[in-house]
């Protein structure tokens, strides 16, 4: 069943804004909202009346995603009452809207609740009400699951995309808490394929026709885009006499948690070294996404400054 989440820019008084959502990419919960979160399920984002800066908007849902693993939060104390439980979900498959969806509509609202349940941080939405939100966002849903492509609208012109690189406290790629490594079913993350976004070659798409924008206008040498030739990178150019390699990888959310990354690719960041770049692209579908550059990263896994797990195996019957 889809589930609206709430995602205020602010809280009254400040008084809920110790939970550390991250808009696309996780969202922390209290243990009353444990069987309502469920993995797999769609949700639709919510805000309300507050927002920053002490003004004022029309409450409006504005994207959706798909609820992903569910883990306690590592800094609660399991040995506490149940009500003071908390917990994440990642979030997959996120999708801002174009433009925000108000709560209502000709004075009719989405959601036929009480007054006082708008506060309500996760609720349960019916399939048609779902629809009927993402439909006024021009998305089309089928057999339950929303459908986006290059029709839907979301993805803007490239000449309208600014992108901006990020340094330092502004980085994309962040460090998660400890935590015990396992989901609410008590099965290991890394042994996972439900990850994978089911808009990931859009997405990926787009973030390399901005990567590639970027080192267009930086003129580098002898540009072009190699990642149908599966070499482990998707562009490359020359400075120099060198050729320098560049993955991207890019998110419709704010940050990665993670990246995924191929053994192809492990291997050319290897064997490149300082000539290899992982290009990260986040809110990628924003007219001015974020692009953190890590040069080099199989020198960072040397130094421990990086992680890398396996995902996944792939087994075939011997001919």
């Amino acid at each position: 069943m889809p589930i609206i989440l709430v995602q205020n820019e602010v809280t009254v008084g400040g008084k809920y804004d110790h939970w550390e959502d991250d808009e696309g990419v996780k969202y922390h919960f209290p243990n009353q909202y444990i069987n309502k979160i469920r993995k797999g399920d769609w949700f639709v984002y919510y805000r309300g009346s507050r927002r920053a800066n002490n003004k004022r908007g029309i409450p409006e849902y504005f994207g959706f995603g798909r609820i992903g693993d569910i883990s306690p939060d590592p800094l609660t104390d399991f040995t506490k009452a149940k009500k003071d439980l908390r917990w994440y979900c990642e979030i997959y498959d996120y999708t801002r809207f174009s433009s925000p969806v108000p709560f209502k509509i000709a004075n009719q609202p989405f959601e036929q609740i009480h007054d006082n349940q708008w506060s309500v941080a996760v609720r349960n939405i019916k399939q048609d009400i779902f629809q009927r939100i993402l439909a006024m966002a021009s998305f089309e849903v089928i057999d339950g699951e929303p459908i986006v492509n290059p029709s839907s609208k979301v993805i803007p012109p490239i000449d309208s995309v600014d992108p901006v690189i990020v340094t330092g406290s502004q980085e994309l790629l962040v460090p998660t808490k400890a935590s015990s490594n396992k989901n609410i079913d008590g099965q290991s993350k890394e042994n996972k394929s439900f990850r994978y976004s089911r808009f990931a070659k859009l997405y990926g798409d787009h973030s390399e026709n901005i990567v590639y924008k970027v080192l267009l206008n930086n003129r580098c040498y002898q540009l072009r885009s190699v990642a149908k030739d599966k070499l482990g990178w998707d562009i490359e150019y020359y400075e120099n006499d060198r050729l320098v390699a560049v993955e991207v990888k890019g998110t419709s959310g704010k940050r990665f948690l993670s990246i995924e990354i191929t053994a192809n690719e492990w291997k050319a960041a290897e064997s490149k070294a300082d000539n290899y770049y992982l290009y990260l692209v986040a809110d990628c579908l924003s007219k001015q996404p974020k692009i953190q550059v890590i040069k080099n990263p199989y020198s960072l896994y040397l130094k421990k400054q990086l992680t890398i797990d396996p995902l996944l195996y792939r087994l075939g019957l011997k001919g």
